[in-house]
C-alpha cells in the first residue's frame, strides 16, 4: 500500500512538474530595435546656448509682451527643432536667403506646437496675460 501511495506521490508530482514546465506560456522576448538620435549630435554645447540666448534677447526686443517662460518655451522649441533638421556643419554652409527659410520653417513649426499647448482662442488674445498654470505646461 505504501509503495503504491509513492508511485501515486510520484506520477502526480512528475505531471506536476511537467505542466509547470510548459513553454508554450512563456512569451519570448521582442527585440529592442533602437532608434534613431532625434537630434544630430554634434553641436557644441556652447553654440547651443548662443543661439537660444539670441532667440531669447531677440523676443525681448521685438515681441515685450510675450512673457519670459513663454519665450524660453519658444526658443526651446527653436533649438530643436533646429537641432533636429540641421547638422552644425549645414548652419555654417546656409546662405542668407536660406537661413532665412530655416528661419521661417522653425517659426511656423514652433508657434504652431505653442498654439496646441496653449489652447488657439488664448494664444491669439491679443494683450493677455498668461497665468503660472498655462507656462509651465509649455516647457
Amino acid at each position: 500500500m505504501m509503495k503504491h501511495m509513492l508511485k501515486l506521490m510520484f506520477v502526480v508530482l512528475s505531471g506536476l512538474t511537467l505542466i509547470g514546465c510548459n513553454y508554450e506560456f512563456v512569451k519570448k522576448p521582442e527585440p529592442v530595435v533602437p532608434k534613431p538620435p532625434r537630434f544630430a549630435g554634434d553641436y557644441e554645447v556652447l553654440q547651443l546656448r548662443s543661439i537660444w540666448a539670441i532667440c531669447s534677447q531677440t523676443h525681448a526686443y521685438k515681441a515685450p509682451q510675450i512673457p519670459p517662460n513663454m519665450v524660453a518655451a519658444i526658443c526651446d522649441c527653436y533649438v530643436d527643432e533646429m537641432r533636429t533638421n540641421y547638422k552644425q556643419s549645414e548652419l555654417g554652409t546656409l546662405t542668407k536667403p536660406q537661413a532665412e527659410a530655416m528661419g521661417h520653417q522653425l517659426m511656423t513649426a514652433c508657434n504652431a506646437k505653442i498654439m496646441e499647448k496653449l489652447g488657439r482662442g488664448e494664444a491669439l488674445k491679443q494683450n493677455s496675460t498668461y497665468n503660472q498654470k498655462t507656462i509651465p505646461k509649455l516647457l
